[in-house]
């Protein structure tokens, strides 16, 4: 109550108290003097008491200790001072937290979004931001269509609305999985997911099964032929039971090169080969090579030949001579007869480029980028009819990559391929 209420008070007390005086008993008179009394003493504690509130009050505010002589008011500064520190320390302790957490799903891998019950993002993550290609500050307010651009979250907020979650993959440039699911204050959590290279990977498990399935279906089905037919008289005719033999054989050497083939790629991209490291010199690699293909090249009538100066290179003998000879025999299969093949060696900068080049058709152009993945062919019936795995260059890149380097492919200007093993040039392990 204001001071001036308990003055206001005492007026009317006080002009009884001089009627009282003038012509009431004595009694009347002290009585009615003391109520002015008390009434005045009020007004002066009531304001004395809130002159010391505002200060402690004031005190409070600025973060000093309350210094009043007042006990009551001490007394009640000190216990509103107590419990604003541990709701200070409350609030700090959840904002840390908050921090925390916000930080904790900013780092995720994955998308996550807010929506509110209005169907408005509240807030993303960076991941969501970089998956979206979304600012994330542009992004408050807007509707998750807005975001996301596409029609079908819209139906993945109503199927989420009625069943608690929904998922589906939205695919384009890149197949963002994206599951939706309500929260109990009846806004929604979004999940982001790039799960390209998951779909690729698949993609790629498809083909390698169908590619190996294909590979051993041809050679098993001429070995079941021809059996049954040595099986139903064919042995009494020596001749082609000689003939049948040696084929079977062909077929079983072709299916063992491919499992060969297989277990060696799947050594190399799982890591787990380990290379014997030694200085090597590359005119001695390449010869080394060029004599293993030259009876091919003979029976084929390509000529073979080795330019190399004084080169050293630190890497596998063995995986090196596989992954060029894979080169060199790729090189003589495709070039036709009175062609050539040379095998070389370049010093560019601080790289050794082991050089296959051929005078064959040449590649053309949209398969250079694919030719050394596992399986794939720019001529498949040509490759198969000269016995090839369609495993050699994917295995000489990998060869390449486990000793630092890489592989190219390219068309000479002259006509011919030109296939390049590239080395770090002289580097230890």
């Amino acid at each position: 109550m204001s001071p001036w209420v308990w003055w206001v008070w005492a007026l009317p007390v006080a002009a009884a108290a001089v009627w009282a005086s003038v012509s009431g008993p004595p009694w009347a008179a002290a009585a009615a003097w003391a109520a002015v009394a008390v009434l005045v003493l009020a007004g002066l504690r009531e304001r004395t008491w809130r002159r010391a509130m505002r200060r402690a009050a004031q005190q409070v505010r600025d973060g000093r200790p309350v210094e009043e002589d007042n006990p009551d008011v001490a007394d009640l500064a000190a216990a509103v001072e107590s419990r604003l520190r541990d709701l200070r320390e409350g609030w700090e302790g959840a904002r840390r937290e908050a921090d925390r957490l916000r930080e904790v799903v900013d780092s995720l891998p994955w998308g996550v979004v807010l929506v509110d019950g209005r169907r408005r993002v509240v807030w993303m993550n960076h991941s969501a931001g970089t998956l979206l290609g979304v600012h994330r500050e542009q992004a408050q307010d807007l509707s998750p269509v807005a975001i996301f651009r596409r029609h079908e979250v819209d139906d993945l907020l109503e199927r989420a609305q009625q069943r608690g979650e929904a998922t589906q993959d939205l695919e384009g440039g890149t197949v963002l999985r994206v599951t939706v699911r309500q929260l109990r204050s009846g806004g929604f959590v979004v999940v982001v997911q790039d799960v390209t290279s998951d779909r690729r990977a698949e993609a790629v498990r498809r083909d390698f099964v169908a590619n190996v399935s294909h590979e051993l279906r041809t050679p098993l089905a001429s070995l079941r032929a021809m059996t049954e037919t040595l099986r139903d008289g064919g042995l009494e005719d020596r001749q082609l039971a000689t003939r049948f033999l040696d084929q079977m054989l062909q077929e079983v050497d072709r299916m063992s090169r491919l499992v060969n083939n297989l277990l060696d790629l799947s050594a190399l991209e799982a890591g787990v080969v380990r290379l014997r490291w030694e200085e090597l010199q590359v005119e001695a690699l390449l010869e080394a090579v060029v004599r293993r293909y030259e009876p091919l090249a003979s029976r084929k009538g390509v000529s073979l030949g080795v330019r190399s100066g004084g080169e050293r290179v630190w890497g596998d003998r063995e995986r090196l001579e596989q992954a060029l000879g894979n080169l060199v025999d790729n090189a003589v299969k495709y070039t036709p007869p009175g062609g050539r093949v040379e095998v070389a060696a370049e010093i560019r900068g601080d790289e050794v480029h082991l050089v296959v080049d051929d005078t064959g058709p040449g590649i053309p152009a949209e398969h250079l980028p694919r030719v050394f993945e596992r399986f794939y062919r720019a001529d498949p019936a040509r490759n198969r009819a000269e016995g090839g795995t369609g495993l050699g260059l994917a295995i000489t890149k990998h060869v390449a990559l486990a000793h630092g380097g890489r592989v190219e492919a390219a068309n000479r200007p002259g006509g011919g391929a030109r296939f390049e093993l590239v080395l770090p040039s002289r580097a230890r392990p």
